[in-house]
Formats: C-alpha cells, structure tokens, sequence
C-alpha cells in the first residue's frame, strides 16, 4: 500500500469518527434527561431542582425528569450518578455540601467528587446571614466579637447539623475571629431557628429564610456571608463589609455528569444553563427562594470552585476536628 492510500484510508477513519460524534451531539438529547436531586421535595432546594428540570427541558426539547434521592447528606444521589453511565441522560444537583465538605467528613465515600464527575455549570449560589437573639447587647458584628472574647463559651450558635454549611460557617467564624463559641447541632435549620426566635440560643449563621424574622424584629441580622449584599437584603452589609475581613461564606449549587460525558454534551448543557439563567422569570423565582443565578455558567470556572472549596473546608473540618460516625 503506497503512502497516498494510507493517508487516505486515516482520512476517511477521522472522517467517519467526527461525523458519528457531530452526529450523536445533534441527536442529544434523544430520550429523557434524568436529573437527580439529593434532597427531598420541598424547601429551596427542591423548588430549584423543578426550576431547573423544567426550564431545562425547554431548552433541550426533551423531557427532564427530575428525581429525589435524599439520604446521607446527599452522598446516595451523588453515588448514584456517579456510577451512571457517561452518556449525559443522567445528571446531577451538586452542592458546596455534598461535593467538597462531603470527602472530609465521612471516612468511606463510595465515589470521588474531585474525579467521578464532569462539572457542567454552577446553577446558583445562596449565602448565611449571622443572626442574634435580639435580647443580646449586641448590634454589629463588630460588637458579636467583642462580646464572644469577653465571654468566652458563653455564646451558643445553632446549626442544621453536624459538618452543614451552617456549623462550618460558625466555625470558620471562631477561628477566623479567635473565639470561643459552643455549637448546638439540630436535625435541621428550621428547629434551630425555632430555639432561637425562643431564647434557647444566641445566635446562628442561618440561611436568607430567617429574613422574615429580621423584618420584624424577632431577630437581629449583623452580616451576610457572601462577598457582595443581598438584594433581598440591601441594607445587611457584609461581613467583610462589617469589619471581619476575609470570611466569607457562599454556598453554591451546580450541575455535573458522570466522568467520561462528553466535551461536546457537556458544553450544549452548560449554553443550555447560561441561557436559563438570563430568563427573567428563572431570576425571579430564584430571588423568591434566597438564590442568585450564577454569574459565571463554564465548566471550568465550576471545576475550579469545587477544588478551591474542597481545600478551604477540609482545613476548617480537620483544624475543628469534627467527624460523622457512619
């Protein structure tokens, strides 16, 4: 065979393998999306996985059904779609919390964050808000700090559970501001939150649905988390804004494949994201929940997030020494 005729064979190979491609990627999708949910129904992150599910579909044309697997802190629905096929019909709701505070409490995990997914897009990202029981001395930030070294082991903070972005918020707090605080662990935000509208407790670093309680004055709001003011809540600075420089707590929700998903599935879903997200009606209903549309939809702006909040949280987990029994 002279070298005209193997050129021309390797040419016709390369042909025929980018036409199955290009021709796979114009069909995707052509069956039903599944999209997997680590919580259950109810709640915002319920409420965001049927937003998404829907909006999606009309950006896809196809049907997304959209399926709870609640259970171990979100580590059953990321196993799940972990060992998925890698063909883009079975995607994921990943969180700060399940995908990178996850590996560094549980000893045991069934999968690799870092290297069984396919970042897709960031979907939205949401922040706490440091509340305090009213009846306390205190009405800045500033003032928390000032009391907490005063009276060390005297404040109490709630949290939604042991290793949630609730506790690891406080904890970040303490070291950052080195105090000493006792952490008071619930089986979910909504009773903590209960135990400090009563008095029980002194403070928490609760999600944006303590808003309503700072509207009316049973709570008292002295910073957000995240680096930028809520519009929900214009007039609550920031902590950094607040005079704590460097605390700053977002927590985020995206979108991820299995590993193995195409470049190509990969890039249609997250243009699919991004145009969701410039929908007004989308921004709405995220505002409704306490959730702002991701500012930046590429996988690699998502891939880099989850690697730099691995490392912060894992250092606060391991410097706190706080562990989950499985």
């Amino acid at each position: 065979m002279n070298h005209s005729s193997v050129f021309a064979g390797a040419a016709i190979i390369i042909s025929c393998v980018f036409g199955v491609a290009s021709t796979a990627l114009a069909q995707y999708p052509d069956k039903p999306i599944r999209l997997i949910s680590p919580y259950a129904p109810g709640g915002a992150a319920g409420t965001l996985a049927q937003l998404v599910g829907k909006h999606l579909a009309q950006e896809l044309g196809q049907v997304v059904v959209v399926e709870a697997k609640p259970g171990a802190n979100g580590n059953i629905a990321s196993d799940f779609v972990a060992h998925s096929t890698s063909d883009g019909y079975t995607l994921l709701i990943g969180t700060i919390s399940t995908l990178t505070i996850n590996p560094s409490l549980y000893k045991d995990m069934t999968f690799d964050p870092m290297k069984d997914f396919a970042p897709i897009s960031q979907l939205v990202t949401t922040q706490n808000m440091i509340v305090v029981d009213p009846a306390l001395p205190i009405k800045t930030l500033t003032e928390l700090i000032q009391y907490a070294k005063q009276n060390p082991g005297k404040l109490t903070y709630g949290s939604s559970g042991v290793g949630s972005t609730l506790h690891l918020s406080g904890e970040l707090f303490r070291r950052v501001t080195s105090t000493d605080m006792l952490h008071v662990a619930y089986k979910g935000g909504v009773p903590a939150r209960t135990d400090l509208l009563a008095g029980h407790i002194s403070m928490m670093f609760g999600d944006m649905s303590a808003l309503p309680f700072v509207q009316s004055g049973k709570l008292r709001a002295l910073a957000v988390t995240s680096a930028k003011r809520d519009p929900a809540a214009p007039n609550i600075p920031t902590a950094e804004e607040a005079g704590l420089p460097g605390y700053v707590v977002e927590v985020w929700y995206g979108l991820f494949a299995p590993v193995g998903t195409s470049v190509s599935i990969v890039d249609k879903l997250s243009l699919a994201v991004s145009s969701i997200l410039r929908k007004s009606e989308v921004t709405t209903a995220l505002h409704e929940i306490g959730m702002q549309p991701a500012a930046n939809t590429t996988p690699d702006y998502l891939d880099n997030l989850m690697k730099s909040d691995f490392k912060k949280w894992a250092e606060v987990i391991k410097a706190s020494n706080i562990k989950i029994d499985q």
